[in-house]
């Protein structure tokens, strides 16, 4: 069924709600006397459109000029009111250990960003991903602000949130991210973002067929040419469709019980998701500490084993999730990965062939994973998992003459033999 603008502009207003609790501030609150140079969070309004065609239009060339303040503008005050109460709510019954977990990662994220550029773009693992690996490198600096506006942003501090303003977030970071969006769009074909979004906006029409008092119809052409009829009502000084008022308050009521639930959930899952936060923490602590490119596709095809064996097992059936899991050790190393060192390069074939060999003599079979980490001139590497006993390990290699192994960094050097 093709999305009516009645339905469209209720969705939109409906998921600022869960992108609010996704995303926060542009800049962080100041603290203490910053000499006056701080520069003001709050912003004033739009002016209130008089018409509901104008309303629409309002929020349409907004979106066109990257200011998603304008969605927050077209809604009541009390509807504003209901929105800046839910992230509250949300704020207030999130456990805030998990909550500063997650973000702990995501700033030894961005300082893996920073320090490992080279290392990233010139991975195998890059290489391999349907990415144009030039213009990655032209937007490094855009992305990364990306992820640097979330994670120095109120969103950090549940505190913050307590008091959240959607206005001030929209106009300050909604923009920035906005506009961030936009440049990484453009390294993925077609710039889905540019030509997905942004240029259909211009097909949008708003005409009013009659007003009435404190109701109007509009004829609105929508950003694929299909005309509808819709019923606006004036609430509040605001022209909204007759739809959200009816609809509104049941799932604001909806959302509000659902986040009564939070505390609850949190501290049924809390365990299992401190497990992965601590699991994660030391996949980027050992990417992190990487000196040199060898060292950084093996860490990088290292960590790619737990996490994706926490994401189910893809060679079988079985529940991977608790053993990657539980495969960190106290001090968050992530076990339980080998490397296979083959001194040739091996073309795919043979590459393939070695994989199926690995996952054979893994320590479960069934959900083995064997991720190609390094191809150079006299050498190809396989991180391989799970392989929790080196030495037995070593033991089952039948098909290949063992070179060397290196209990400190969980590598075999091997042979293959015709």
């Amino acid at each position: 069924m093709r999305r009516t603008w009645e339905s469209l502009l209720w969705v939109i207003a409906v998921s600022l709600m869960g992108s609010m609790i996704g995303c926060g501030s542009d800049e962080a609150t100041p603290s203490g006397d910053d000499g006056g140079q701080a520069k003001s969070s709050k912003q004033a309004p739009a002016e209130v459109p008089e018409t509901a065609d104008a309303a629409v239009m309002a929020v349409v060339q907004g979106l066109q000029e990257d200011n998603p303040r304008a969605l927050w503008d077209f809604l009541p005050a009390s509807y504003q009111a209901d929105v800046n109460g839910l992230v509250g709510e949300f704020a207030a019954g999130m456990d805030a250990e998990v909550w500063n977990g997650g973000f702990d990662l995501l700033t030894k994220l961005v300082a893996i960003l920073k320090d490992k550029r080279e290392f990233i773009l010139s991975s195998e693992q890059l290489a391999q991903a349907p990415v144009d690996s030039a213009e990655l490198s032209q937007n490094w600096d855009t992305l990364l602000g990306l992820i640097t506006t979330l994670v120095e942003s109120d969103l950090s501090d549940l505190d913050q949130l307590k008091s959240f303003d959607g206005g001030d977030y929209l106009a300050q970071t909604g923009g920035a991210l906005m506009t961030q969006l936009a440049a990484a769009s453009k390294l993925v074909p077609d710039d889905p973002y540019q030509t997905g979004s942004k240029d259909k906006l211009s097909n949008v029409v708003a005409k009013v067929v009659k007003t009435q008092g404190d109701a109007a119809t509009l004829e609105l052409t929508d950003p694929d040419g299909k005309v509808t009829n819709v019923e606006f009502v004036r609430v509040e000084d605001k022209w909204i469709p007759a739809t959200m008022k009816a609809q509104w308050s049941i799932e604001i009521d909806r959302m509000r019980n659902g986040l009564k639930q939070l505390p609850q959930m949190m501290t049924s899952v809390k365990p299992q998701v401190m497990k992965s936060l601590k699991m994660v923490d030391g996949i980027l602590v050992q990417i992190g500490a990487a000196e040199n490119q060898e060292q950084f596709s093996q860490a990088v095809a290292a960590g790619m084993l737990p996490i994706l064996m926490a994401a189910g097992p893809l060679m079988g059936g079985g529940n991977a999730t608790e053993d990657a899991i539980s495969s960190s050790d106290d001090s968050g190393s992530v076990l339980p990965g080998v490397t296979v060192i083959v001194k040739q390069k091996l073309d795919d074939a043979a590459v393939d062939a070695l994989i199926g060999e690995l996952a054979k003599i893994t320590d479960d079979a069934d959900n083995a994973l064997a991720i190609p980490q390094d191809r150079d001139g006299d050498a190809t590497s396989i991180g391989v998992a799970p392989v929790a006993d080196l030495d037995g390990f070593v033991k089952r290699i039948k098909f290949a003459k063992v070179i060397s192994v290196d209990k400190s960094s969980s590598s075999v050097t091997i042979e293959l033999t015709k």
